[in-house]
């Protein structure tokens, strides 16, 4: 656990009364944890296959400023889907 949240922990139980608010930040933290896996699981592979098309515009031509060029491009983001 990190240490703010042991925190919680130790305060809720030397006082009943704040049982509640340490319920709803142990909601928070569950629902926060479960949205951020549903980001990753989104936007990952768009990201793995925006990786390889900017490596392979990279083997074709070494520049950095073009790699970087290609980014912002409508190719780049062409990538993305």
């Amino acid at each position: 656990m990190t240490p703010a949240l042991s925190n919680r922990f130790e305060t809720a139980i030397g006082f009943p009364a704040e049982e509640a608010t340490l319920r709803g930040d142990l909601d928070m933290l569950l629902w926060s944890a479960s949205i951020a896996s549903l980001l990753g699981v989104i936007l990952i592979p768009s990201f793995q296959r925006f990786v390889t098309a900017a490596v392979a515009h990279f083997e074709k031509r070494a520049s950095m400023a073009r790699l970087a060029l290609f980014f912002f491009s409508p190719a780049g983001f062409a990538a993305m889907r």
